[in-house]
């Protein structure tokens, strides 16, 4: 009986977190400052982001397998290189299902190269709650382009590394921007005694910093432009709404079911034995 009460407590938990975070989707899209504080950043969990530049299609990691619509297929996620400067970020562009991706391991790439993605645009995104990875969960491989869970940690770090440019870090004390405040500085690589060529160097020159700031690309569309996008294999990004598991509800009935049989099974077997004696 008591888990009972206990899962009707967490349904009404959950319920006001889906109203409080339904709220915050309902408010204007904020603008992503080109400094940003990572200590501060969670406090802007569940709310919309205005970013504008373009992404950089060349680096695209495939996490997943994952389902839509039942098609199996993977999410696309990229850097996008921010028009305002500053390091760039980690965008989840949403799904492509298996038929549009070609190629295995640090080869694989979309079918249809998304051209129109080197031009600059605005684009609407959201700034979800990423779980630790999990305990017993398989490990990502990055040297395979194999990402089964989502770690923007890890994902920055080797993007940075791969571009020949190392982490960036967050100093303290700077001035204040808007909501938040912070700036993240670029450090550029030691000098090493390897031999690159002129364009790898000029590769690495233009490369900025992937910063482990994680957006999911919103895509406000219908079913029916969301299945056109699937057929020519561009992503389908996520809705504006929130998706939160509750099953508390169901969970209550089963306890308070459970609580009634065993209570019914007792008192049967009470009144059999006071028969027989």
């Amino acid at each position: 009986m008591y888990l009972g009460f206990w899962q009707l407590r967490r349904l009404d938990w959950k319920l006001a977190l889906i109203d409080e975070l339904e709220e915050k989707l309902r408010c204007d899209p904020l603008r992503l400052p080109r400094n940003v504080n990572m200590n501060v950043l969670h406090e802007f969990e569940y709310r919309l982001f205005e970013v504008r530049g373009h992404f950089d299609t060349s680096r695209a990691l495939f996490v997943g397998p994952r389902t839509y619509e039942n098609e199996r297929g993977y999410h696309i996620v990229m850097p996008f290189k921010r028009a305002s400067g500053g390091p760039d970020i980690l965008v989840n562009r949403g799904f492509v299902s298996n038929d549009n991706i070609v190629g295995t391991g640090m080869e694989k790439r979309l079918r249809h190269p998304l051209k129109e993605d080197a031009n600059e645009r605005s684009i609407v995104v959201l700034y979800p709650r990423v779980y630790p990875p999990g305990r017993f969960g398989l490990p990502n491989e990055p040297e395979k382009n194999v990402w089964l869970q989502l770690n923007p940690g890890q994902m920055a770090h080797w993007l940075n590394e791969q571009a020949g440019v190392q982490d960036v870090i967050a100093t303290e004390n700077t001035p204040k921007e808007s909501h938040f405040y912070g700036m993240l500085r670029r450090l550029t690589a030691p000098p090493t005694q390897e031999s690159v060529t002129p364009q790898e160097a000029f590769q690495r020159k233009q490369s900025q910093p992937v910063i482990p700031i994680y957006m999911e690309e919103i895509f406000g569309g219908t079913y029916g432009e969301a299945a056109v996008l699937l057929n020519e294999g561009i992503p389908v990004g996520r809705p504006a709404r929130i998706e939160l598991r509750n099953q508390h509800a169901e969970y209550a009935i089963t306890w308070f079911s459970l609580s009634a049989i065993t209570t019914f099974m007792f008192i049967f077997m009470l009144r059999k034995g006071r028969g027989t004696s």
